[in-house]
């Protein structure tokens, strides 16, 4: 057991405020700093108005009360709180306590919905000290470093392959309609009031679900009789999936056998024609869409909207050839996910009970 005491939040930092508002026009897709809003990053900008760690509080939007740690230069608005630890205190751990804390209950507190500075500083904490602060967040940090580092390393890895694809086809000549290459697959959902179809051990994709290139689990889950009366099949891993309603036109590939719902399509290669080829192929795609909706709102993608784009159609030795090339790159990329999937747990796991002076790092050492 780690000996803990008590403060309000207010007591251990020597910032605890909003940042400044930024003009929409300010704010660009590339710039020289990032700018943190109550939603996390909204984009950069040319100037800044903080530097050194920091704990961010999204304080309105739809991550209120989210908590993300910080160290650099930045333009924090004015819906985002700045949290910085005194000098007797350790910002890292500050930041790990609140992501736990649940801040987003507090905004409904006030008249205007959103977190106030003075009700965070009332909020009690229990610490340890500050060299026990600093051993658990090292420890802790040691696990999202390297969860970033694999993030980085599938950046890059994606780039490469992206990059291969556009110097092979970019260019290519002949073409065809994408649906003549690509088959264009639904999926459904079973009846959401009959128990014995849901939360069962068959992962159930839905555009909440693509965050990353590969998706390795879901929010929702299928049981077998799920399964059995719905109009998805269970598709298997590097299907493509793409969201056709909702957040329209985000990319996905499946990292183990799922079903999808009806909001998506699955995108599946004609004989010959391999899944990261099909990929690459569907994200050429959805940016064409995107481009041809510009002005108009980007709302939905139907099946005609497959059926009018005219794309490259390589020979299936050419493609199996790219398929062989990236297929290291993609296979790295699913290793890399799993891993940081694995050290997530891990990290999810200690943290309350370090957090709660259950368990020390002396302890984990010891064992």
């Amino acid at each position: 057991m780690v000996e803990l005491f008590q403060f309000e939040l207010g007591q251990v930092c020597s910032r605890l405020s909003s940042g400044k508002g930024i003009s929409a026009k300010e704010v660009h897709e590339i710039g020289e700093y990032p700018v943190y809003g109550g939603n996390g990053l909204r984009g950069y900008t040319d100037q800044s108005n903080f530097e050194g760690e920091c704990a961010i509080i999204g304080r309105q939007g739809a991550y209120c009360g989210n908590v993300r740690y910080f160290s650099g230069a930045a333009y924090m608005t004015e819906h985002a709180v700045v949290l910085c630890a005194n000098e007797k205190n350790d910002t890292r751990y500050l930041a790990y306590l609140l992501s736990i804390m649940n801040l987003g209950r507090l905004s409904g507190q006030s008249a205007q919905p959103g977190l106030s500075v003075k009700s965070l500083a009332k909020q009690i904490v229990s610490l340890p000290s500050l060299s026990e602060q600093k051993i658990m967040a090292d420890t802790l940090s040691a696990l999202d470093e390297k969860i970033e580092n694999n993030s980085k390393i599938n950046h890059h890895l994606e780039q490469m392959a992206e990059a291969i694809f556009k110097s092979w086809f970019t260019e290519f000549e002949p073409t065809k309609p994408f649906t003549s290459i690509v088959q264009v697959l639904g999926g459904g959902t079973p009846q959401t009031n009959t128990a014995e179809y849901w939360n069962g051990r068959i992962p159930f994709f839905t555009p909440k679900d693509a965050i990353e290139t590969y998706v390795l689990s879901t929010e929702k889950s299928l049981t077998e009789s799920g399964l059995n009366n719905c109009n998805s099949r269970l598709y298997p891993v590097n299907t493509v999936f793409v969201t056709a309603r909702g957040t329209v036109g985000k990319l996905a590939m499946a990292g183990a056998p799922m079903a999808m719902n009806q909001s998506c399509y699955a995108l599946v290669g004609n004989a010959g024609y391999g899944q990261y080829f099909v990929y690459h192929l569907a994200l050429k795609t959805v940016e064409s869409l995107k481009h041809k909706a510009s002005g108009a709102v980007f709302d939905a993608i139907v099946t005609r909207d497959f059926e009018s784009e005219i794309v490259p159609a390589p020979s299936v030795e050419s493609v199996w050839v790219f398929e062989e090339k990236v297929a290291p790159f993609y296979k790295a990329i699913l290793n890399n996910l799993k891993e940081s999937a694995r050290l997530a747990a891990i990290r999810d796991a200690l943290l309350p009970r370090l957090m709660s002076g259950e368990l020390s790092v002396a302890d984990m050492d010891t064992k």
